[in-house]
Parts: C-alpha cells; sequence; structure tokens
C-alpha cells in the first residue's frame, strides 16, 4: 500500500522552501476551464477529503470514463445534507467557506480525476490510499447497496459514541484494574504479561494536587524485552492532551468526565510490560485499566509504539514528528503547543517522505487544516482530528490517521513547518512537543539504515539552505529537564 496527499500547496516550494501561497493552485486547467484538483491510477481509496473555502462544483472522473460519475456543489459534501456524506463523517465549522472535513471513503479500481468546476482559488486536500495492482476494488457508485448503507450506519453509529470501544471483543479479553500511588520518583508497574496477546484499551484517571501531573507522569511500554521502549510518553500526550485534565472524545482516543481512553490495540509476541513513573514533587493517585486478550499474531503483525519529543523554544523549521526506518505505517500524532506570544502560531505545512523519496511528495496547506480546522484553530473534538484543549496561549492539537494511514516499507520522515509568531520569524518563541504513533514490523527500529538519509528542499523562508539529515536525538530518553513545562 501507499498514502499520499494531492493539496493546494505552493508549488513554488520546489524552489523556494516554505513557500506559503497554499491557494488556487491545481495539476493543471483544462481547455474548458476545469481545475484538476487530483489525478490518479488505482486502485485505491480517498479516506479524506478538507476545504478551507469549498466553492463551485466538484466533479470526480472514475475508471477513464469522460463524464463525471459524480458532480455536486463542493459545500455541500460536509453539511451532513446530501447522503451518503452523513454526520458524523463530515463536518462543517461555521459558513459554507470554512472549515471543512469528509471522511467518507470513495473507491476508485483503476483511475480518479477530481475537478473544480473552474478556478476558484480553494484551499483543499485529498487524503488516499493505494492499493496492490492485483486487490480488487469496486469504484464508488450511487445509490450505495443495502450492504454498504448498513456498513456506513454502523460506521457512523460508531463515531458518534466516543469513548466506546469500536473494536469488537476478543476470547479471553480481561481486564486489569488498579489503583496505584506514587511518590515523588517512583515507577511502578501496571502490568506484565507473558506470551502472546493484545493489549486492547487503556483507561486512565490521574489525581493530584500538582499542576501539569499529566506532563510529569512518563508511560513506558516494552513489547517482547526490546531494550529500546516502544511506548514511552507522558500520560497526557498519550490521550490527545497535556499539562491539565481535557474535556473532549474522537473514536480511538479521548478524555471523557476526567476518565482518559486509548483504544490503539498493542499487540505482542512473548511479553508486554507497562510501569509508570512520576516526576512531581508531590504524591498522584492514578486509577487504571489496562484491557487485554491472549491472541496469536499473524506473521505480518506490527508493534505498536508511542514516542514523545519536545523542543522548548523551537527553532527547527521543519520539525519532526517522526523519523524511523523499517516496515510500518504512521496513524497519528498529538501536538501540545505553547505560544506565549500573541498572534497565530501555525502557519506551516504538514510534509512526509517515505521510502526512497527525495523531494517530499505530500505537502499540505497550514498547521490547522492538517488537525482539520481552517483560519485558526479553536477548541474542536473531531473523530479524529481537532483540539482537545485550547486556553489562553496553549493549544493541543490532534489528528488520527486510522482511515488514511501512511504506510512505509524502509522508513518514514514526516515533519510540520514551524514560522514562528504571526507566520513570520524570528523562530525560538515557541514549544513544541509531540507524540507520534505508529506500527512498525522491527520490535527495535534499525535507526543504523537512517544515517547519512538526506531530505532535500530549497531555500527556507530565512534564505538559508535547507539540509535535512535524520536526526539521531529525534527520540531522546525523557528526564525531568525535557518535561519541563
Amino acid at each position: 500500500c501507499k498514502g499520499g496527499l494531492f493539496s493546494s500547496w505552493d508549488r513554488n516550494s520546489e524552489t523556494r522552501w516554505g513557500a506559503n501561497g497554499d491557494a488556487g493552485q491545481y495539476l493543471r486547467i483544462e481547455p474548458d476551464g476545469e481545475a484538476v484538483m487530483m489525478e490518479l491510477d488505482g486502485p485505491g481509496v480517498i479516506y479524506r477529503i478538507w476545504s478551507a473555502n469549498p466553492m463551485g462544483k466538484i466533479r470526480i472522473y472514475l475508471d477513464g470514463a469522460k463524464t463525471p460519475a459524480c458532480e455536486w456543489e463542493f459545500a455541500d459534501l460536509f453539511d451532513g445534507k446530501l447522503p451518503p456524506f452523513v454526520k458524523p463523517l463530515v463536518y462543517r465549522r461555521g459558513e459554507a467557506r470554512s472549515a471543512s472535513d469528509c471522511y467518507l471513503p470513495i473507491p476508485f479500481a483503476k483511475h480518479i480525476k477530481i475537478t473544480a468546476d473552474q478556478k476558484h482559488g480553494q484551499y483543499y486536500q485529498f487524503n488516499y490510499v493505494l492499493f496492490p495492482k492485483e486487490r480488487p476494488v469496486a469504484s464508488f457508485r450511487l445509490p450505495l447497496s443495502a450492504e454498504e448503507q448498513a456498513a456506513l450506519s454502523a460506521v457512523a453509529d460508531a463515531w458518534s459514541h466516543p469513548g466506546r470501544d469500536p473494536k469488537p471483543r476478543l476470547p479471553g479479553q480481561a481486564t486489569i484494574a488498579k489503583t496505584v500511588t506514587l511518590s515523588p520518583g517512583d515507577s511502578v508497574t501496571l502490568c506484565s504479561l507473558e506470551n502472546a496477546g493484545m493489549i486492547r484499551a487503556l483507561r486512565v484517571r490521574v489525581g493530584s494536587d500538582q499542576r501539569y501531573a499529566w506532563r510529569k507522569l512518563v508511560l513506558c511500554g516494552e513489547w517482547d524485552g526490546a531494550s529500546w521502549p516502544q511506548v514511552l510518553t507522558p500520560l497526557g500526550p498519550l490521550f490527545g492532551f497535556d499539562w491539565e485534565t481535557a474535556e473532549y472524545g474522537s473514536v480511538p482516543v479521548g478524555c471523557l468526565d476526567g476518565l482518559a481512553y486509548q483504544f490503539f490495540p498493542m499487540p505482542f509476541r512473548k511479553s508486554a510490560k507497562l510501569s509508570l513513573k512520576s516526576y512531581l514533587e508531590a504524591p498522584a493517585t492514578v486509577e487504571f485499566q489496562i484491557e487485554w486478550a491472549p491472541a496469536q499474531l499473524p506473521d505480518d503483525s506490527a508493534y505498536f509504539f508511542a514516542r514523545w519529543r519536545h523542543e522548548p523554544d523551537s527553532t527547527t523549521f521543519d520539525y519532526p514528528f517522526l523519523e524511523t526506518a523499517g516496515r510500518g505505517h504512521f496513524v497519528g500524532v498529538s501536538m501540545p503547543i505553547d505560544h506565549p506570544l500573541a498572534g497565530w502560531w501555525g502557519e506551516g505545512d504538514d510534509k512526509v517522505w517515505v521510502d526512497d523519496d527525495d523531494f517530499p511528495p505530500w505537502i499540505g496547506t497550514g498547521s490547522e487544516d492538517y488537525f482539520g480546522d481552517a483560519w485558526g484553530i479553536r477548541y474542536l473534538p473531531g473523530p479524529s482530528f481537532g483540539a482537545s484543549f485550547q486556553k489562553g496561549h496553549r493549544t493541543c492539537n490532534y489528528r488520527w490517521h486510522f482511515m488514511d494511514f501512511i504506510p512505509f516499507a524502509k522508513r518514514m520522515r514526516m515533519t510540520i513547518e514551524n514560522y514562528g509568531p504571526n507566520g513570520r520569524g524570528p523562530r525560538g518563541q515557541y514549544d513544541y512537543s509531540s507524540t507520534a504513533f505508529w506500527y512498525q514490523a522491527e520490535c527495535t527500529p534499525p535507526f543504523a539504515e537512517l544515517r547519512g538519509v538526506k531530505y532535500t528542499g530549497g531555500d527556507d523562508p530565512d534564505g538559508k539552505p535547507v539540509t535535512m539529515h535524520y536526526n539521531p536525538n529525534a527520540f531522546p530518553d525523557l528526564d525531568a529537564d525535557n518535561l519541563r513545562t
């Protein structure tokens, strides 16, 4: 499989790294004036459509047809009134020309072309996944069959009930429930499981009189005795927030009524150990539930990873979410930002390099766009995107790629631009941190394969040459200093 993105990113980035005119950019303009936004051979599926200002008509041509299989007013895809584009798989904030998200899958067997009826200056994104050529895929058609409609209704129901695990229970599934009190500096083992199995869900509630308890309690997860922890992150970012308890609900991760939940499956072949360490200066009480089940895993099963990184006063223009080697797929990120200077913190594009990519084929259109909003980001508890917390100069953003996942066979690098205050410099005024979520076949990533790997661009907005190599400190060990707030 191969994941990708077609967007209205500023093509000037090919020669001027970080160019920011990310609207009204198309693949080409047809003789009749149609503006081509996406064109691709299949088989594959579009999992996400986003726009900041959907205008005009959108047309979808399938499998080489000269006439569109579907044509709609672009804005109508997002208000929930045009079946099968139903809520909560679609979302629009406010008026028609505002943040608009759609997660209704649009499959295509041989080819897809998506156009606007004419140039409208839209911001747009189409996330897709391509499948092996031999995989049979039925192209999108309307009306949906009874079977397809039933599947859509089941998904809409699951997405409408945050906090309820959408996965079916496995035979032998059990719950480990404990309440522990940690003194400053304490470490405690939450579970130690043997043989093959899968952790199915985590639920946690924290009680502490000290500020920032969710950041200063660190979870460590070790599968199959690996020396490099696959999970190493403060509790809050593992659940999509930071600093203090949030209130939001997405499909796989959230926090409702003070109880945080996490539904990403965590498989292991021999053993699993979860432990918690306190970097607080006062005692904390932690209630936790770990749902797990014994299971024989398929040979291609991949391990779950969640690793935190932190750049206080970040000066990195392409701030990295993930740099890894091996085979796997990326499933999301939480990104808390402390932005004490007034103004918009986010004017930066997300970028992805996979395998042998030199220049990133995936370039987004802005920080808030990646997290599902537009024209700035506000509190937004979306099912797979949004901001779990927004208060004063602190914002917690998240995006879960449980549908529009990003596969890699050799290596992957994902970054988001850091433009500094108000979309301009100087950088180094904001505190960036993030927890990357991904699955990988290797128990410990073979980071040696990244040494010397170079990713190219042009010049950054300050005119400095871009030379991007793998950062061996991308995922440092955690201590009290780099957990500072």
